[in-house]
Parts: C-alpha cells; structure tokens; sequence
C-alpha cells in the first residue's frame, strides 16, 4: 500500500469518518488512472503529437532526409561519411555512412574529420565544445561553413 495513499486515507478517516476499507479502493482506482491519462498525455504530447510537417515522431527523419538533400546537391556523393549526432538514424532517413560527432572541441572535431569524414552535419542538439561553431557559423582553419537547413548547419573540410 503506498504510504502517501495510506496517509490521505487514514486523514480522511479521521476527519471525514470514511470507511477504510472502502476508500481505499476507490482512491487506489482514482491514482492509477490519473497515472495512465498523464502517461497518454506525456506520450502524445512528445512522440505522437504534431508539427506542421507531420508528427514528431519522425521530425528527425525529416530533418535528416532534407540535410542528405542539401548535402547531395552540395555535390556530396554515397562514398562521403558525414559526421552527425544520430548515425543510425542518418543511416536509415539518407542511406547513407555517418560517424558520430566526437565529444570535446573544435580541434578535436577538426582532428577527426580530417581522418574519417567530408562533411560536419552540427544540429541544436550538439557537443558542448561545439557551442561557439553552432552559434556563431562561420569559416575556420580546416573548417569551411557551406548552409543551413532548418535549425542544422553544414560544414565541409
């Protein structure tokens, strides 16, 4: 019996004269469907809910397909890795190979670019070190700023 539940039973008790055991029915029924409506709230809200392009499920997807886009007619072929945060999930909306972006700096990025990967696909959700590189697009040594699709910004070593 859960202890929080107990206590408002047992305050009702002694307040309200309920009768124990048939309140305590009643309220456990009350809590767990509270808890499936809020669950089926939260989940429609952040998986199945919806956007102007269609649900956000797949906003991802859609975000990746229109990055492989833009990265095809920047004249980036099937043998160009790009270096994303979402691999599988670049694989399976591109078809395409992709390395995950590593953890830590610009020259970090740039030391591992320059050994496995084209191109840098830097979305919202990026690396810390990378903060500067996301907010301020731009140019740098080894690192040139080609465009950006929706939130996502593309760069080319």
């Amino acid at each position: 019996m859960p202890f929080g539940l107990q206590a408002f039973v047992g305050l009702g008790v002694r307040l309200r004269h309920w009768n124990a055991e048939r309140s305590w029915p009643v309220f456990a029924i009350l809590v767990a469907g509270f808890c499936v409506l809020f669950t089926a709230v939260l989940f429609w809200s952040r998986v199945v809910g919806s956007d102007q392009s269609g649900p956000l499920w797949s906003q991802s997807d859609r975000q990746y397909q229109a990055v492989s886009q833009a990265l095809h007619d920047l004249g980036a072929g099937p043998q160009n890795r790009v270096l994303v945060n979402n691999p599988p999930g670049y694989y399976l909306a591109s078809g395409s190979e992709a390395l995950v972006i590593p953890d830590g700096d610009i020259s970090t990025l740039l030391a591992v670019q320059n050994i496995s990967s084209r191109f840098l696909v830097l979305e919202p959700n990026h690396v810390t070190g990378l903060n500067a590189l996301y907010r301020h697009p731009g140019s740098l040594p080894g690192l040139i700023y080609l465009e950006r699709v929706g939130e996502t910004l593309i760069y080319i070593a």
